[in-house]
């Protein structure tokens, strides 16, 4: 309230905006709904030059309660010296933290002077080799086999013998396989005497296959075998023991079939044409040289057996 001759004194209005500026949020509302209620007065006090305003204010709580009073003077003949002393004196009373006026937001800047500036450049485009990365290397094929056979004129008749394998190679397609072989049992009877004919033999054959799904695999096997034939004399006046050389070409099919894990089974058949024919010879009574056997032009072995993979 702005009693006589202090009219030039901040409003209500006014010093209510100040205060929710202080405070920085709207606090004042209806009194029908105040917790706190401020009644104030400004007055002119003195004549001339000692003339002065006097402005107090109190408040209380929406119980009735009273917050105490406050009286401010102009420390000169300007009402208006009064305004920041009030909106301190009112906004501790609203709340007791408010110690400073909110700081107001920065304004925001200004914008950057646009400048225009005209470049010409010059790209100069040099073609880089790129060396594509090297594809990673598979694993080498490797297995190795165990297998029975029989074998048809590689000695007298029909004889059963083993042979054992170890295949490797870069892929099924350029696989090497290294064999070991024996026909221990082949025999020859003359009367009441006998030749025992036996054949060792180590080969290295080209053996490419073709997987058929995830399980099997046909291909073939083309090869040179070289070893030894041992004939032993059973019954005669003299008995000996003959070895000779033996060179033979192998080449037939071959397939396997995985079982379990890198268990595996094979089946083979070989044809095999002997480089060298070798033949069996005794002594008769008469002290005549007899052949017993002359190898044939053309033999063959058909093996079964199991291997282990030990790579894909």
């Amino acid at each position: 309230m702005r009693l006589p001759g202090a009219e030039s004194c901040i409003s209500a209005a006014d010093l209510g905006a100040r205060i929710e500026t202080h405070l920085g949020r709207k606090v004042l509302v209806s009194p029908s709904v105040a917790d706190l209620s401020i009644e104030g007065r400004v007055e002119p006090t003195g004549q001339g030059a000692a003339r002065r305003f006097r402005a107090t204010v109190g408040g209380t709580r929406r119980s009735g309660e009273p917050i105490g009073t406050r009286e401010l003077v102009s420390p000169t003949g300007d009402c208006r010296s009064l305004d920041d002393g009030l909106v301190i004196v009112l906004a501790l009373m609203i709340d007791p933290d408010a110690t400073a006026p909110a700081q107001p937001e920065p304004p925001p800047p200004l914008p950057a002077p646009i400048t225009r500036e005209i470049v010409s450049e010059r790209i100069i485009v040099r073609e880089i080799e790129r060396v594509p990365p090297e594809p990673a290397r598979a694993p080498w094929l490797v297995d190795a086999s165990a297998a029975g056979v029989a074998a048809f004129e590689r000695v007298p008749g029909v004889a059963p013998g083993v042979r054992v394998g170890l295949r490797a190679g870069p892929s099924r397609l350029a696989a090497f396989e290294l064999s070991f072989g024996a026909l221990p049992s082949g025999a020859l009877d003359a009367g009441t005497r006998r030749v025992a004919v036996a054949v060792l033999d180590a080969g290295l054959a080209f053996c490419p296959g073709l997987a058929l799904g995830s399980r099997f695999e046909v291909g073939g096997c083309a090869g040179m075998r070289v070893g030894v034939v041992r004939s032993t004399g059973q019954g005669f006046d003299a008995d000996h023991d003959v070895d000779r050389g033996l060179a033979d070409v192998a080449v037939g099919p071959r397939a396997t079939a995985t079982l379990v894990g890198p268990l595996f089974a094979v089946a083979s058949a070989s044809l095999v044409v002997p480089l060298v024919r070798q033949e069996t010879t005794a002594t008769n009574a008469a002290g005549d040289e007899v052949v017993l056997h002359t190898r044939g032009a053309l033999g063959a072995e058909l093996g079964a057996g199991l291997g282990l993979h030990f790579s894909p």
